[in-house]
Protein backbone atom coordinates (compact mmCIF):
# COMPACT_ATOMS: atom_id res chain seq x y z
CA UNK A 1 0.00 0.00 0.00
CA UNK A 2 1.33 3.57 -0.39
CA UNK A 3 1.96 6.51 1.62
CA UNK A 4 -1.46 9.09 0.95
CA UNK A 5 -3.07 5.97 -0.82
CA UNK A 6 -6.96 5.36 0.14
CA UNK A 7 -7.89 1.95 1.91
CA UNK A 8 -11.13 0.48 2.88
CA UNK A 9 -11.25 -1.21 6.17
CA UNK A 10 -13.89 -3.44 6.97
CA UNK A 11 -15.04 -4.06 10.80
CA UNK A 12 -17.95 -5.98 12.13
CA UNK A 13 -19.51 -5.00 15.71
CA UNK A 14 -20.18 -7.59 18.56
CA UNK A 15 -21.64 -5.18 21.03
CA UNK A 16 -24.41 -2.30 21.00
CA UNK A 17 -23.39 0.66 20.37
CA UNK A 18 -24.97 4.58 21.04
CA UNK A 19 -26.27 6.84 18.73
CA UNK A 20 -23.48 9.60 17.97
CA UNK A 21 -20.97 6.98 17.96
CA UNK A 22 -18.12 7.12 15.51
CA UNK A 23 -16.32 4.87 14.44
CA UNK A 24 -12.38 5.76 13.95
CA UNK A 25 -9.83 3.34 12.15
CA UNK A 26 -6.24 3.63 13.63
CA UNK A 27 -2.81 3.07 12.20
CA UNK A 28 -0.21 1.98 14.42
CA UNK A 29 3.93 2.64 13.63
CA UNK A 30 5.74 1.15 11.65
CA UNK A 31 6.80 -1.21 14.46
CA UNK A 32 2.80 -2.34 14.86
CA UNK A 33 2.68 -0.05 18.08
CA UNK A 34 -0.48 1.49 18.43
CA UNK A 35 0.94 4.24 21.78
CA UNK A 36 0.79 7.18 19.03
CA UNK A 37 -1.76 5.82 16.91
CA UNK A 38 -2.77 8.16 14.17
CA UNK A 39 -6.38 8.11 12.99
CA UNK A 40 -6.48 7.26 9.48
CA UNK A 41 -10.83 7.68 8.69
CA UNK A 42 -13.99 7.40 10.52
CA UNK A 43 -17.71 7.35 10.13
CA UNK A 44 -20.82 7.40 12.33
CA UNK A 45 -22.43 4.57 13.46
CA UNK A 46 -24.13 1.72 15.05
CA UNK A 47 -23.77 -1.09 13.22
CA UNK A 48 -20.45 -3.24 11.00
CA UNK A 49 -19.26 -1.08 7.79
CA UNK A 50 -16.39 -0.08 6.02
CA UNK A 51 -14.10 2.98 6.62
CA UNK A 52 -12.70 4.95 3.74
CA UNK A 53 -9.23 5.44 4.98
CA UNK A 54 -6.21 7.55 3.84
CA UNK A 55 -2.65 6.00 4.97
CA UNK A 56 -0.96 9.34 5.94
CA UNK A 57 1.67 10.86 2.73
CA UNK A 58 4.33 11.01 5.83
CA UNK A 59 4.29 7.23 6.75
CA UNK A 60 7.34 6.08 6.97
CA UNK A 61 8.24 2.82 4.71
CA UNK A 62 8.24 -0.20 6.82
CA UNK A 63 5.98 -3.57 6.55
CA UNK A 64 4.77 -3.73 10.22
CA UNK A 65 2.25 -1.58 10.25
CA UNK A 66 -1.08 -2.59 11.54
CA UNK A 67 -4.87 -1.60 11.56
CA UNK A 68 -7.22 -1.32 13.97
CA UNK A 69 -10.92 0.66 14.61
CA UNK A 70 -12.27 2.26 17.90
CA UNK A 71 -15.39 3.71 19.14
CA UNK A 72 -16.34 6.32 20.74
CA UNK A 73 -19.77 5.50 22.46
CA UNK A 74 -19.18 3.22 24.35
CA UNK A 75 -15.78 3.42 24.01
CA UNK A 76 -14.35 0.36 22.59
CA UNK A 77 -10.55 -0.69 21.43
CA UNK A 78 -10.77 -3.06 18.89
CA UNK A 79 -8.40 -5.76 18.11
CA UNK A 80 -5.60 -5.13 14.97
CA UNK A 81 -6.40 -6.55 11.92
CA UNK A 82 -4.30 -9.03 12.61
CA UNK A 83 -1.39 -8.97 10.45
CA UNK A 84 1.20 -6.77 9.08
CA UNK A 85 0.94 -3.96 5.77
CA UNK A 86 3.45 -2.67 4.35
CA UNK A 87 4.00 1.06 3.20
CA UNK A 88 6.12 2.22 0.81
CA UNK A 89 6.77 5.75 -0.20
CA UNK A 90 5.70 7.90 -2.95
CA UNK A 91 8.58 8.68 -5.43
CA UNK A 92 9.06 9.88 -7.99
CA UNK A 93 9.57 8.27 -11.87
CA UNK A 94 10.84 9.44 -15.18
CA UNK A 95 9.68 7.18 -18.48
CA UNK A 96 11.93 7.10 -21.53
CA UNK A 97 10.46 9.12 -24.05
CA UNK A 98 12.60 8.66 -26.79
CA UNK A 99 13.68 4.83 -26.70
CA UNK A 100 17.59 5.38 -25.24
CA UNK A 101 17.40 3.67 -22.40
CA UNK A 102 17.48 7.08 -20.66
CA UNK A 103 14.81 9.01 -18.91
CA UNK A 104 13.64 12.79 -18.03
CA UNK A 105 10.97 14.97 -17.85
CA UNK A 106 8.57 15.79 -14.58
CA UNK A 107 7.67 12.20 -13.97
CA UNK A 108 4.83 10.76 -12.36
CA UNK A 109 4.18 10.19 -8.44
CA UNK A 110 3.86 6.53 -7.14
CA UNK A 111 5.42 4.09 -4.92
CA UNK A 112 5.74 0.97 -6.92
CA UNK A 113 7.44 1.18 -10.71
CA UNK A 114 5.80 1.54 -13.59
CA UNK A 115 7.13 -0.95 -16.41
CA UNK A 116 9.23 1.48 -18.74
CA UNK A 117 9.56 3.65 -16.08
CA UNK A 118 13.04 4.59 -14.03
CA UNK A 119 13.58 7.10 -10.64
CA UNK A 120 16.63 8.20 -12.54
CA UNK A 121 16.19 11.28 -14.55
CA UNK A 122 19.40 11.61 -16.02
CA UNK A 123 18.36 12.19 -19.75
CA UNK A 124 18.87 16.38 -20.21
CA UNK A 125 17.26 16.25 -23.35
CA UNK A 126 14.70 12.99 -23.65
CA UNK A 127 12.75 13.90 -26.90
CA UNK A 128 16.06 13.10 -28.54
CA UNK A 129 17.50 10.01 -28.55
CA UNK A 130 21.08 10.61 -29.91
CA UNK A 131 21.11 13.14 -26.55
CA UNK A 132 21.93 11.44 -23.21
CA UNK A 133 24.65 10.65 -20.89
CA UNK A 134 26.16 8.50 -23.09
CA UNK A 135 25.91 10.54 -26.00
CA UNK A 136 29.23 11.62 -28.24
CA UNK A 137 29.87 15.32 -27.90
CA UNK A 138 29.69 16.93 -31.70
CA UNK A 139 30.08 20.35 -32.38
CA UNK A 140 26.74 21.70 -32.47
CA UNK A 141 26.27 23.92 -29.56
CA UNK A 142 24.07 21.26 -28.11
CA UNK A 143 25.35 19.38 -24.54
CA UNK A 144 24.84 16.15 -25.99
CA UNK A 145 26.12 13.73 -23.64
CA UNK A 146 24.25 15.06 -20.51
CA UNK A 147 27.28 16.27 -18.17
CA UNK A 148 26.45 20.38 -18.47
CA UNK A 149 29.24 21.16 -20.52
CA UNK A 150 28.51 22.10 -24.39
CA UNK A 151 30.99 21.31 -27.20
CA UNK A 152 33.78 20.14 -24.96
CA UNK A 153 36.80 18.71 -26.14
CA UNK A 154 35.59 19.40 -29.35
CA UNK A 155 38.24 21.43 -31.34
CA UNK A 156 37.42 23.01 -34.77
CA UNK A 157 40.15 24.98 -36.46
CA UNK A 158 38.93 27.66 -38.46
CA UNK A 159 40.86 29.83 -40.94
CA UNK A 160 40.39 33.49 -41.56
CA UNK A 161 39.42 34.45 -45.65
CA UNK A 162 42.09 37.75 -45.44
CA UNK A 163 42.01 38.01 -49.32
CA UNK A 164 37.88 37.69 -49.58
CA UNK A 165 38.41 34.78 -51.88
CA UNK A 166 36.16 32.06 -50.26
CA UNK A 167 39.01 30.23 -49.25
CA UNK A 168 40.89 30.36 -45.49
CA UNK A 169 44.15 30.86 -45.55
CA UNK A 170 46.41 27.86 -43.56
CA UNK A 171 48.41 31.09 -42.26
CA UNK A 172 45.76 32.35 -40.64
CA UNK A 173 44.03 30.46 -37.57
CA UNK A 174 40.99 31.97 -36.09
Amino acid sequence: ICAGSSANVNFQVNASFHSGNIFTAELSDESGDFNAATAIGSISGITSGTIQAIIPSNAISGGNYRIRVVSSNPQVIGSDNGSDITINELKTFYADADGDGFTGGDGIIACVQPPGYSENSNDCNDPDPSINPQGTEVCDGVDNDCDGLIDEEILTTFYADVDGDGFGDVNTTV
